[in-house]
């Protein structure tokens, strides 16, 4: 099954072994939203004092600074949301669009499949499009509610 495909069915299906957790929402709301998707999961009651502590134990900071850890450095990147931008050429957007374009949209990051039309040509020197913490503008990238499965 293409992966667009795999990643709908997760939408499209009642399964209540499913709980969809978006990274953004680990970035913004940290410790509470990972204790509400552990509570969803478990049907226990939300757990904060356990998420932060897994927050804690398993952030980005945390990781990167980690010795003897089987991830490549390149794996690890920045930790921020929207730092693929940094890394897509229209043509590199184009490819990814053609194959998970619909996965974008159906997951709510992107509004429709116009986005490609946004991304540059070419990437600029490192630093010149550093990603910044602001929310990115209405529809590019928002994340849509997360559903119960």
């Amino acid at each position: 099954r293409p992966w667009p495909e795999h990643v709908r069915s997760f939408y499209e299906v009642n399964n209540p072994g499913v709980v969809m957790l978006r990274y953004e929402s680990l970035i913004e709301d940290g410790a509470p939203a990972l204790a509400d998707a552990m509570g969803r999961l478990t049907g226990d009651a939300p757990d904060l004092a356990r998420a932060a502590q897994g927050m804690g134990r398993y952030a980005f900071d945390a990781l990167a600074k980690r010795k003897n850890t089987n991830r490549a450095p390149a794996f690890l990147r920045k930790g921020q949301r929207g730092d693929w931008v940094n890394h897509f050429t229209r043509e590199s957007a184009e490819i990814f669009d053609r194959y998970a374009g619909d996965a974008l949209v159906w997951c709510g990051y992107e509004k429709d499949r116009s986005w490609v039309r946004d991304v540059p040509e070419s990437l600029s020197p490192p630093g010149a499009r550093a990603v910044s913490d602001a929310p990115p503008p209405a529809g590019a990238g928002s994340p849509a509610p997360q559903p119960v499965r």
